[in-house]
């Protein structure tokens, strides 16, 4: 007797599971952000994560046939989940540039190919579209073709002259958009 209410019970809700599987896929988690042109995700890529990011661009007097300038020489920066209440990191953002998951996938991005878009407010690093490759490893980031930079603020190198070797890191924040192929 036992083992039939169990069935009778159990078929109901099998029913309705099944109910709520059919039907029209839900709309992707991460909408895709409204950007300048120059910078868009190819049509035939999806946005699977959007994190907002805080951090360092780190650079370093450098000679020049002229004197010196102030060369990129890696960010640093933290990416959480904006969405999460109280964010731990997720992913770490580092020289190549690259960003690393928890899980041991990464990303290692083309940024000699990067497009790129100024920053709406005049100052900040620009915009970035960047091709990436990732690091074979199964993860989050197994199947992320390009990374969007958006959102920028702060983060430009120092105005002025500088000392050759001096460094300095100066703060941004900013919004890191991955995309995939389908």
């Amino acid at each position: 007797m036992r083992a039939m209410l169990w069935l009778s019970g159990t078929v109901p809700l099998l029913a309705v599971m099944a109910c709520a599987t059919a039907g029209p896929p839900p709309p992707p988690a991460v909408a895709a952000p409204t950007v300048p042109v120059e910078i868009q995700a190819p049509a035939d890529t999806v946005p699977v994560a959007k994190l907002a990011a805080r951090g360092t661009q780190n650079y370093r007097c450098e000679p020049t046939d002229t004197g010196s300038v102030w060369k990129l020489v890696a960010p640093e920066a933290d990416l959480t989940d904006p969405s999460t209440p109280g964010a731990t990191v997720v992913v770490k953002h580092g020289a190549g540039p690259s960003w690393n998951h928890p899980d041991g996938s990464g990303l290692v991005g083309d940024g000699k190919s990067a497009k790129r878009a100024p920053a709406p407010d005049g100052v900040s690093i620009p915009w970035l579209l960047i091709p990436a490759t990732a690091n074979g490893k199964p993860g989050a980031f197994q199947d992320v073709v390009f990374v969007q930079r958006i959102d920028t603020q702060g983060g430009a190198a120092p105005a002025g002259g500088c000392t050759l070797g001096q460094e300095m890191k100066v703060d941004y924040t900013a919004t890191y958009v991955f995309y995939k192929k389908p």
